[in-house]
C-alpha cells in the first residue's frame, strides 16, 4: 500500500469521528438559552445565547458516557477525556440534568 494512502485513512476516520460526535451532542445538548460551541468552531451568530465551550471526548468514551452517565460523565470528566471552561461547568451541568 502506497505511503500516502495510509496517511490518509486516519485523517478521514478523524474527520467521520469528529461529525458523528457533534451531531450526538448536539442532539444532547439543544438549548434556547446556552449555545454550545464545539473546539475550532465559529461563534453563533445570536447574541442571546450565553456560549458553552466544550471540548468533546473521542467516540469510545463517549459511547462509555452514554451507556453509564451517572458514573461515566464524572469519571472521563476527571480523567480528561472532555473539558468544558470551569467557569462553564455548573451552566453544563445544568443543562444536561
Amino acid at each position: 500500500m502506497p505511503a500516502g494512502k495510509k496517511e490518509c485513512q486516519p485523517s478521514i476516520l478523524r474527520s467521520l469521528e469528529k461529525r458523528v460526535l457533534k451531531r450526538i451532542f448536539r442532539k444532547l445538548l439543544q438549548s434556547g438559552d446556552f449555545a454550545i460551541v464545539l473546539e475550532r468552531e465559529k461563534l453563533p451568530q445570536n447574541q442571546n445565547t450565553k456560549l458553552i465551550n466544550l471540548r468533546l471526548p473521542n467516540l469510545y468514551r463517549t459511547l462509555q458516557i452514554l451507556i453509564k452517565p451517572d458514573r461515566m460523565l464524572g469519571q472521563s470528566y476527571v480523567d480528561g477525556h472532555w473539558g468544558v471552561e470551569p467557569e462553564q461547568l455548573f451552566n453544563f451541568l445544568y443543562l444536561i440534568r
